[in-house]
């Protein structure tokens, strides 16, 4: 998978595999989680869209099929299909089986028969090419920008463009072929299909999450919003959606998650947490004793981060996991060990992306990262380069070390004058 992006953000121009591991590396404001939250919200966008999909037929389908059932109930409610035909079973089944929906209304069609009823016969008839219209209806487009416009406005709000006397272009492709292409200018355009390539995609930003919990769960992001014109005045908490996508798996994960962990990966992660639905938070346990997420080191929320999405099955294959900065709650020693985990997660099969500007981190992951790929990029003056020589770091990390000792050059100017 590639993702190319031009004019997004505060990115002139990027071009990233994200297969494997994948790291950005760069300073501050250089646009690195710009990456990780354009594929966020794609991904994202095209889940909502399946939903809107399948609210907007079971909206249709259940009219006309509850049209059907008033007008033949007398008949068909002392037999042994008439559950079959009841609305809300039926719409299921009918979504269930939307592509084979030839076998599947044959089978209903013998269970007519049956009955010596040739007026329901023919309304069945003239039921199943409506339904067949209903689920066939190719005017998708506007769910599909109306989902994209929803999740692009709950990560950026209406800033996705860097200059807005340009359009801003999102492209994405499964290896050579182009499966998404957006156009940016005061409205989304979508060109060509919108295919789903990744089963979920989660956004790790920070570990304080965990601090945080019980006033997310309970807040609304624009991406759930009815209308994303509403008024500004809210009875709810605003919180951007990878944040809310975040708790609520934790959530789940943490209450009903029973996924087998892989020895490999419980090697480094030793931290456990739990969820109290009482008190609406999440507690470390340590000692048989339970200290609340407050209290807790960053670092250690870090680790047990990970090992609750693992235990609730959201770490898996064909899912993108995003981590940004994940350096910035660690202590060195455990920069090393997170870098150990990220690629034993790799090993495993997972799709990482990973952001930083810790040369430390960067040179942890080289270090350990040699059976697996990994693509290295650069983020500098608004582009994202490929640079898995990792020179242009290392060139940054001298200017730092210059900088560094030109303050003891100072400094010791600066006593010496004082004496």
């Amino acid at each position: 998978m590639r993702l190319y992006l031009n004019n997004i953000g505060m990115i002139k121009e990027a071009d990233v595999k994200l297969d494997g591991l994948t790291v950005i590396v760069g300073e501050n404001d250089t646009g690195k989680s710009t990456v990780g939250k354009v594929i966020f919200s794609i991904l994202k966008g095209i889940q909502k869209y399946e939903e809107n999909l399948e609210d907007k037929f079971k909206r249709q389908l259940f009219k006309i099929i509850d049209d059907f059932y008033k007008n033949y109930q007398k008949i068909i409610k002392n037999e042994k299909i008439n559950i079959l035909f009841f609305p809300p079973f039926f719409v299921k089944d009918v979504l269930t089986n939307k592509t084979n929906l030839s076998e599947f209304f044959d089978k209903y069609k013998n269970l007519i028969k049956d009955l010596n009823n040739k007026e329901l016969e023919k309304d069945f008839e003239s039921l199943t090419k409506k339904i067949k219209i209903i689920l066939l209806d190719n005017d998708e487009k506007e769910l599909q920008e109306e989902a994209l416009k929803r999740a692009f406005f709950s990560e950026f709000r209406n800033q996705l463009k860097l200059n807005n006397s340009d359009k801003g272009i999102i492209e994405l492709y499964d290896d050579d072929k182009k499966v998404i292409e957006i156009e940016i200018t005061d409205e989304i355009r979508l060109k060509g299909n919108f295919e789903v390539f990744l089963d979920d995609v989660t956004l790790i930003e920070t570990p304080m999450i965990l601090n945080f919990s019980d006033m997310i769960q309970s807040a609304r992001s624009h991406f759930e919003e009815d209308d994303l014109n509403r008024s500004l005045i809210r009875l709810e908490a605003d919180v951007i959606y990878h944040s809310k996508d975040l708790v609520n798996k934790l959530v789940r994960a943490a209450k009903y998650g029973d996924n087998e962990i892989d020895k490999d990966l419980l090697k480094i992660l030793k931290f456990d947490f739990e969820y109290k639905d009482k008190t609406r938070e999440f507690v470390y346990l340590k000692n048989r004793k339970e200290y609340f997420s407050i209290n807790v080191a960053d670092g250690i929320k870090s680790f047990g981060i990970i090992k609750l999405l693992l235990k609730g099955n959201f770490i898996r294959k064909n899912i993108l996991l995003i981590i940004d900065e994940p350096e910035v709650h660690l202590h060195p020693k455990w920069q090393i060990e997170y870098a150990k985990l990220i690629v034993e997660l790799v090993k495993k099969g997972i799709k990482v992306l990973i952001t930083s500007h810790s040369p430390f981190f960067i040179d942890a992951i080289d270090k350990l990262s040699y059976k697996i790929d990994v693509n290295y990029y650069f983020a500098e003056n608004g582009f994202i380069k490929e640079d898995n020589n990792l020179e242009l770091m290392y060139k940054k990390l001298n200017i730092v070390i210059s900088d560094l000792e030109d303050l003891e050059i100072e400094e010791m100017v600066f006593k010496a004058n004082k004496k």
